[in-house]
């Protein structure tokens, strides 16, 4: 499933991010990755 995938994605993004110096612009993508994923979700749902 697509959305499963992409999940896992996020997950991913965020383990790097967090393994590394985490800066505003890599939590700016981050936090609109998941919104972007939340509103998919919402509208499938």
């Amino acid at each position: 499933m697509k959305l499963e995938y992409e999940l896992n994605v996020l997950k991913t993004i965020s383990k790097l991010l967090q393994s590394t110096d985490t800066t505003l612009d890599n939590e700016m993508l981050l936090a609109t990755a998941y919104w972007r994923l939340i509103r998919r979700i919402v509208r499938t749902a």
